[in-house]
Parts: C-alpha cells; sequence; structure tokens
C-alpha cells in the first residue's frame, strides 16, 4: 500500500514522508486523467479538479481519494451540467443537472439516476413529483406550458404516474375550463371518470383509450319520416344522440341548432349576375342533403306571429256605406233617420200648407223624371250609332284579312293604332278606366308571376322584419325537442322563389299574350282574387317542400369530433280559405210622408235663406 503512495515520476506538487500531501498535480499512467488539487497521506484529499481527455472533468471535494461530498461535474458528450451531491464519484442526494436542450432536474439522485421527489422543467411543462429510474413515477403534477399532444399551456395534471405515464387517479383542468377526474392509464382517460367539457357536455361513465364507451355519432330525428302540416299550423321537433350502433346515448349539455331551408336554385342567365351576387353574399352558402338537392336557410322560428287578415276581409267585417245608408238628393240617411224619429212625434200635426207644400214637391219630382227619360233616349241613339260604326269596322277587318299577308299586317298595326286611341278617350266599352285599368294592370303583372305571391311585388310597407330565429338547446339525457316551431313568412328577396318566379314568368309569357289576343282571363287569377294570394303570402310561408336540418353546434366540439346532422322533410300545403259571412245592418223602416214633411221643411227654409 505505501508502495503504491511513493511519488512517482508523474507527479509535481507537495510531499509529506515521501507521500503525496499538499498541493500538486498528477498526470496518471494512463493520460486520459489528470488531476490537480490537495492530497493528503498519497491520495486525493479535499478539493481538487479532475480532468479527462475528452473534456469531462469534475470539480469538487475528495475524501479518500474518492469524489464525494459537493461538486460540479461537466459531462462533454452530452454537454450536461450537474451540481450537487456525490458518493463514489455518482450522482447521489440532491443536485440539480441541467441539460442541453433547457431541460433541468432538481430534486433527489440515487446511484447517477433520478430518485425521489423533484422537479423536472420540460419542453411542455414543469413536473413535481417523484421519480424513479430517472421517470416520473409515483404521485406528481404537471402544469403545461406547451402544446403536448392534446394538451395547451395552462393544461394542469395532478395525480399519478407510472413509468413516466399519467396513470392510476387523476385530475385535468385544462385552460379552456374543461375538467376530467378519473382513471387514467398510459396516459389516457381509461376507466371510470367524470368530464366537465368546456362546451357544457357532462359525462359521467366509462371511458376506453381516450374516449367514452359509448361515444355519440350522430344526431338523430326521432319524427315520422316527413311532417305534413297547413300554412299556419306549428310543429315540433324531437331529437335523439345516438351511436355507432344506433343506441341513445346519455350525454348531458351537447347544444344542438335547428335551422329550416328551402332548395336551392341557381340563378337563371337572364337574370342580374350584379343583384343575385349581392344576395348570395347576404345569404348563407347553399347546404347539401341527402335528398338529392341543396338547400339554403329559410326563416325558422319558435316565436308567435300577430295574424293580420287581408283587407278585403276587414272590409267585410265593416259594412260598407251603401249596406246601411243611402243617399237621395246629397241627403245621407243616417242623418235623415234621425230626423225621421224627431218627425214621429209631429206626424199628426201637419197642416194644410205642409200638405200643399208636398204636392209641390212631387210635381217637380215628375218634371224631373221626364227630363231623365228624355236623356236616356238621346244615349241610346248614341249608342246606336256607336254600334253602326262597329259593325262597319268589322267589315273593314274582314276585307283587310283576304288580302296579302303583308297589308294584313299593316291593317293590323293601324287597328291597334285605332285602339290605342279609343283607349285614350275612354270610349272604349270594354275597357277598364280610372283605378279600374291600374288595378287590372296591377294583376296582370301579378299573373307573371304564378299563382303563388311575388316578393317582387309586394308592398315594402307592407313586408314586417324578420321573426327571431329559434334558440339553441342543449341534450338531457341525450335527447332535445322544440316546440311552437313554425316556418316564417320569406323574407325579401329570397333568391330561391326569385329564380322560381322567373321561370314561371318566362312559362306565363304564352298565356299572357292569348290574353291580350282578346281571349277571357280567368277571374280566379285575376283581380281581387289575385291580391288576396299575394296578401296570403305576406302573412304564410309559400306551399311547398322544406328542410329541417339539426346540427351540432357544441363550442369547442366535445373531443375534437362534431357530430353529422340531421334532416327532415316538411310539406307545407295551403290554408284552406275561410269563409267570412258579414251580416249586414238593418235599415230602418221607411215613411214616405215624414220623409217628405222633412225634405219640404228644408226647401222652405233653403228658400228663406
Amino acid at each position: 500500500m505505501a508502495t503504491d503512495a511513493v511519488c512517482k515520476p508523474g507527479y509535481i506538487g507537495e510531499k509529506k514522508k515521501l507521500l503525496r500531501d499538499g498541493h500538486g498535480v498528477y498526470v496518471y499512467e494512463n493520460p486520459y486523467f489528470r488531476y490537480e488539487g490537495t492530497w493528503k497521506n498519497g491520495k486525493k484529499h479535499g478539493h481538487g479538479k479532475l480532468l479527462m481527455r475528452d473534456g469531462t472533468f469534475y470539480e469538487g471535494q475528495f475524501i479518500d481519494g474518492e469524489i464525494t461530498g459537493h461538486g460540479y461535474k461537466y459531462f462533454a458528450s452530452t454537454k450536461a451540467r450537474y451540481t450537487g451531491q456525490f458518493l463514489n464519484g455518482e450522482l447521489e442526494g440532491y443536485g440539480i443537472m441541467t441539460y442541453a436542450d433547457g431541460t433541468q432536474y432538481e430534486g433527489e439522485w440515487h446511484q447517477n439516476r433520478k430518485r425521489g421527489m423533484g422537479v423536472m422543467k420540460l419542453s411542455e411543462g414543469t413536473y413535481k413529483g417523484c421519480f424513479q429510474g430517472h421517470l416520473r413515477h409515483g404521485q406528481g403534477s404537471l402544469m403545461y406550458e406547451n402544446v403536448y399532444k392534446t394538451l395547451r399551456n395552462g393544461d394542469y395534471y395532478k395525480g399519478y404516474w407510472v413509468m413516466d405515464k399519467r396513470q392510476g387517479h387523476g385530475r385535468l383542468v385544462c385552460a379552456d375550463g374543461t375538467i376530467y377526474e378519473g382513471q387514467w392509464y398510459n396516459d389516457l382517460f381509461h376507466g371510470d371518470g367524470f368530464m366537465e367539457h368546456a362546451s357544457g357536455i357532462l359525462y359521467s361513465g366509462q371511458w376506453v383509450n381516450g374516449l367514452p364507451e359509448r361515444m355519440a355519432a350522430k344526431i338523430v330525428i326521432t319524427n315520422t319520416t316527413e311532417i305534413d302540416i297547413k300554412q299556419g299550423e306549428t310543429f315540433s321537433i324531437t331529437v335523439e344522440v345516438r351511436d355507432g350502433a344506433d343506441e341513445l346515448v346519455e350525454d348531458q349539455g351537447r347544444e344542438l341548432h335547428i335551422i329550416a331551408g328551402y332548395k336551392y336554385y341557381a340563378p337563371l342567365g337572364s337574370m342580374e349576375p350584379a343583384l343575385f351576387d349581392m344576395i348570395e353574399d347576404m345569404e348563407d352558402k347553399p347546404i347539401s342533403t341527402p335528398f338529392g338537392y341543396d338547400i339554403v336557410a329559410y326563416p325558422l322560428t319558435d316565436q308567435l306571429i300577430e295574424e293580420e287578415k287581408p283587407e278585403e276581409e276587414a272590409d267585410k267585417e265593416q259594412p260598407e256605406k251603401g249596406d246601411s245608408e243611402e243617399t237621395v238628393d246629397g241627403t245621407d240617411l243616417t242623418d235623415s233617420s234621425k230626423d225621421l224619429q224627431e218627425g214621429e212625434g209631429q206626424k199628426n200635426e201637419q197642416t194644410e200648407e205642409e200638405k200643399e207644400e208636398a204636392q209641390k214637391e212631387d210635381t217637380a219630382k215628375k218634371e224631373e223624371a221626364a227630363k231623365k227619360e228624355d236623356t236616356a233616349k238621346k244615349e241610346e241613339a248614341a249608342k246606336k250609332e256607336d254600334t253602326a260604326k262597329k259593325e262597319e269596322a268589322a267589315k273593314k277587318e274582314d276585307t283587310a284579312k283576304k288580302e296579302p299577308k303583308s297589308d294584313a299586317m299593316d291593317g293590323k298595326k293601324e287597328e291597334e293604332k285605332k285602339d290605342g286611341e279609343k283607349d285614350a278617350d275612354g270610349s272604349r266599352p270594354d275597357s277598364p278606366s280610372g283605378s279600374d285599368a291600374a288595378s287590372e294592370s296591377c294583376h296582370s303583372k301579378v299573373e307573371l308571376f304564378g299563382d303563388i305571391g311575388d316578393t317582387a311585388v309586394r308592398d315594402p310597407v307592407v313586408s314586417k322584419p324578420l321573426p327571431p330565429p329559434v334558440n339553441n338547446k342543449r341534450t338531457g339525457s341525450g335527447k332535445c325537442c322544440w316546440e311552437n316551431l313554425h316556418l316564417a313568412p320569406p323574407p325579401p328577396m329570397y333568391r330561391p322563389f326569385l329564380v322560381m318566379e322567373q321561370v314561371e314568368k318566362s312559362k306565363s309569357k304564352t298565356k299572357v299574350s292569348k290574353d291580350r289576343s282578346g281571349e277571357k282571363i280567368d277571374s280566379k287569377s285575376t283581380g281581387k282574387g289575385k291580391q288576396k294570394n299575394i296578401l296570403t303570402d305576406e302573412m304564410y310561408p309559400r306551399t311547398g317542400e322544406y328542410v329541417i336540418m339539426v346540427m351540432d353546434a357544441t363550442n369547442p366540439p366535445f373531443l375534437n369530433h362534431t357530430l353529422e346532422p340531421a334532416f327532415m322533410l316538411v310539406k307545407l300545403r295551403k290554408l284552406p280559405v275561410k269563409k267570412v259571412i258579414v251580416k249586414k245592418a238593418s235599415k230602418p223602416k221607411w215613411d214616405t210622408s215624414s220623409f217628405i214633411m222633412q225634405a219640404s221643411r228644408r226647401l222652405s227654409s233653403g228658400s228663406d235663406g
């Protein structure tokens, strides 16, 4: 032993009794090692520095020739740096290891391995807890500071770990508000657990490999295959959330959104492109359906809409003036009836003078009747003359038809010109005049758009703001229901209807040309009936086929999965017309003698004035 400690030529430094003692530098026979520091009894003892040829070195305490105590070691191969406790050359006790990638461990070591309690600053976050064999093992917590797999900055886990993975019971609190507490296996939700998702969904039950044992896959509308209703009627929609095996999944709080849609029509080539580009920007994009066509959103509401009766029905409810009142010589019947009631008390007090005045008035009426008769005779003679002119014009027209085609065309133009002059003079007997002509013109325009009311000819004053949409609802035990749903009146410039009207207009041109050539126009498609259709369309949606769509509106999506939507057909039929029977006001009993007396009294008072 003493022989080994004898100074050899590789040592330069202090000696004592031929042994290295004090400060000195020793180069080993293996030139890989070199020591510089204090010695005692021929051994490294105290503070020193041991260097290796590859650049690795240790600087710190030595005891009896071994690296023991507190020190600092640099690992050239990994560029890691350790500061802490050593025992017989190994990392043992408390120490701090900083790795080249910035990862840092501070805690307990055993035989060069992390073991016991420690804090590990990883790329994904900071772990505080137990270690075993360099791995997280036991109870610990991890605050995530960067994205790691499905976790994000701010997520926090506290629970058990096995071989560097979350396993056992643990609680995860995510930055978005999602909370999971339950069993883990291999870093995934596995076993019995409860989740309160940031979207509002609640799930409690078994988990398998990070997902619920029965994962919702689709939305199913439990109504019949289609809904058949009339205009103005309400309906309800009930849905269930089901898995791939078509079984109910009792999740809680899934947010569902319901909309209605109508078949999408692309604009025709003859339509204004700029107008429909503007409408497309305002509308939602077409949605694909399983019925073979796309749809665009249509107003659906569960709010009650005040029904307004058409103007005609309102007018019927109020008796017309002619039904309860009559006018004779400018005298209103209502006023006359009052006078009659006043005159009944004086009926027996008529004097001879009043009777004479009544006779004079009767004579004046007879003279006036004779004048009217003469006027009627003159008008009849004028009509006969007009009829003769028409017969002559008809003969000329027959003659023109027999001429060559070019001459016939010229004759037709001349006849149209004459008809135009007659229209201007108002002498055409079969043509409406004044407000009636304007009404017929409006009806002919309406007819271009088919039997259903036209948004283009609607009075903008009549149009109402769209009703509020249906609010989203959340599932309870996997089910959800909307009640009192009804389709709202069509919004202005609703593109599918505009395109339909354009198509109908092109089909109607032939019919309009026939009407202009003299064919009889059906009163059902014009006039008051047509106005009533337009007014009804302002109050109710158009008849036809609509689509109800229920979609998953959960935000954020539950476990990054959005359910497939569900669709349902709604066939809307026309509302039957209700016949309104209006009872006319009863007329007061007519008393000729009293009326004559009152009229005579007025005439006498007028002559005195």
